[in-house]
């Protein structure tokens, strides 16, 4: 079965205080009861990669750590 060619979430972020790490919720739209929780921004973002680009996932390197590096700096 094909995959969808798009999907939309509700995005919740939170933190428990200002120097603890953003925490995570994607709601999708179609499905509300489905909440997808994460602990880190980047689990969340390799959540969505996954499944984004599941034939590039074992030949990511470059890109993703590229990715990660832009987050590590706008988190700072």
């Amino acid at each position: 079965m094909p995959l969808p060619i798009q999907r939309s979430y509700l995005l919740r972020m939170w933190r428990d205080h200002q120097d603890a790490a953003w925490r995570v919720t994607l709601i999708p739209v179609v499905e509300p009861n489905a909440h997808q929780h994460f602990d880190t921004l980047e689990a969340c973002f390799a959540f969505l990669r996954e499944w984004a680009l599941p034939d590039e996932m074992s030949h990511c390197g470059a890109r993703n750590d590229s990715i990660l590096a832009d987050l590590d700096t706008t988190e700072k």
